[in-house]
């Protein structure tokens, strides 16, 4: 029998095994963790936390309405809230560097099949940071990869961070 003859057998559904937490999360403040704050802090030697709060803030000058106003020159650290609103926190790293000369470190969700991580592509640095992160304050690993995106338009002496992960130059 020709197999252009045979009749089409139903496949039976494929059972996926997925545990959901680990593609998202019911909350969208992450408080950055100290080690790692840290060691971007030794390099970039940042002025601004652009989206914290009195809290978790982790420079001398931090911004609660970092969509709003203007920020001061010199390095600015963004960890923003990891919800639905992300893109636009994304969107204005990105006009704070590309208009304004602004170097932005961005703390983020590795979500490379975003809308809003487009414009992450025109970063001078991505680090794919290696596992999860243990953020502050949280028991567990974050249940979403992470990535550190430098919008900048100097070269900055990255080595430090082959630790973490793979780093690429859009």
């Amino acid at each position: 029998m020709d197999r252009r003859d045979a009749r089409p057998q139903q496949l039976a559904e494929p059972k996926l095994m997925l545990n959901t937490g680990m593609m998202s999360s019911d909350r969208g403040d992450w408080s950055t963790p100290q080690g790692l704050f840290d060691s971007l802090d030794s390099v970039f030697h940042f002025k601004l936390d652009a989206a914290a709060t009195a809290g978790d803030t982790k420079c001398p000058i931090f911004n609660t309405q970092a969509l709003n106003g203007a920020w001061p020159q010199g390095p600015a650290f963004l960890n923003p809230p990891y919800g639905t609103g992300i893109g636009r926190f994304v969107h204005r790293a990105w006009v704070e560097w590309k208009y304004n000369r602004q170097t932005v470190v961005c703390l983020l969700p590795a979500r490379t099949d975003t809308k809003w991580w487009q414009d992450c592509w025109d970063a001078r640095y991505i680090v794919f940071i290696r596992g999860r992160l243990k953020f502050g304050g949280q028991e567990g690993s974050a249940p979403f990869p992470s990535a550190i995106v430098v919008f900048s338009d100097q070269d900055w002496i990255m080595m430090e961070f082959e630790r973490l992960g793979r780093i690429i130059r859009p």
